[in-house]
């Protein structure tokens, strides 16, 4: 009997230790804190079929000289991801990373940051005598990430900073549920004609110096289910809340049992 009762806490004990190591993040920091180098931070670059707002802007005396860089076209209906009728307007980067600016024409931008899309263009207004002292402002107007699979909100959510990280798209969604597994999440991303598989481990701080630490746009984050999830897929639906709760209660049982066990040893020994 004591043999028994010892065996049935090291079990639930060892449960709950396994149920531990499977949810927590960054396993391997160190407790007492550690210091490391940031690695580089990767902004989002312009790709071919981004889709771009781009005003100028200048001094009063200049504003009549800007109008002509104000007239967005009209993006054609093959770029967008909506069911709406309503025009939108900006400039879609052609298959070869180049969009069509007024007066200077063809410009390639594939490749450049936000930011450098915008000294560029100042730059070149002011090189080419339009402008003394342009204010160029540029967005994106259709930058997104995919997360799918064992999160708790999955679905399609919209970049509005210069970077993304992982761990902000997760955030998103909600945080990954209790079933999805945190040592294997897939990054599905097109790059340079090829689509690249790449899985990360959220459980090691190994996770910061990856490639795919900080997303591009389009990628999608698919959170692959664990081994419980799994299980439960092989059973009728309305069997996984009644097995979850039959271990919930013998877990309850075992608990008792041992403090009662432990507590007639004490007074045994009285």
């Amino acid at each position: 009997m004591n043999k028994f009762f010892t065996i049935l806490s090291l079990a639930f004990l060892l449960a709950s230790c396994s149920t531990y190591q499977d949810v927590v993040y960054f396993q391997d920091v160190d407790e007492k804190g550690e210091s490391r180098p940031l690695g580089k931070v990767q902004e989002i670059t312009i790709q071919p079929s981004d889709i771009l707002s781009i005003s100028v802007n200048a001094a009063e005396s200049e504003k009549e000289l800007v109008q002509p860089f104000n007239i967005l076209p009209i993006v054609p209906n093959n770029y967008l991801n909506t069911n709406t009728s309503t025009p939108q307007y900006g400039y879609v980067v052609d298959p070869d990373g180049c969009i069509n600016f007024p007066t200077f024409g063809k410009l390639h931008v594939a490749g450049m940051t936000r930011n450098e899309l915008i000294n560029f263009l100042a730059n070149k207004l002011i090189n080419e005598g339009q402008l003394s002292r342009p204010i160029v402002t540029v967005s994106f107007l259709n930058l997104k990430v995919n997360v799918m699979g064992e999160v708790a909100r999955p679905g399609s959510y919209s970049i509005t900073s210069n970077k993304m990280t992982l761990l902000d798209a997760l955030s998103m969604a909600g945080d990954l549920t209790i079933y999805g597994r945190r040592d294997k999440v897939l990054v599905i991303r097109e790059e340079d004609g090829k689509r690249i598989n790449a899985y990360v481990n959220l459980k090691s701080k190994n996770l910061f110096e990856s490639p795919y630490f900080y997303l591009k746009q389009s990628d999608v984050v698919y959170v692959m289910p664990n081994k419980r999830r799994a299980d439960q897929s092989s059973v009728s639906p309305w069997m996984a809340p009644i097995l979850s709760s039959v271990g919930t209660l013998a877990s309850i049982v075992s608990v008792i049992f041992t403090s009662l066990y432990y507590s007639r040893m004490a007074e045994r020994y009285k």
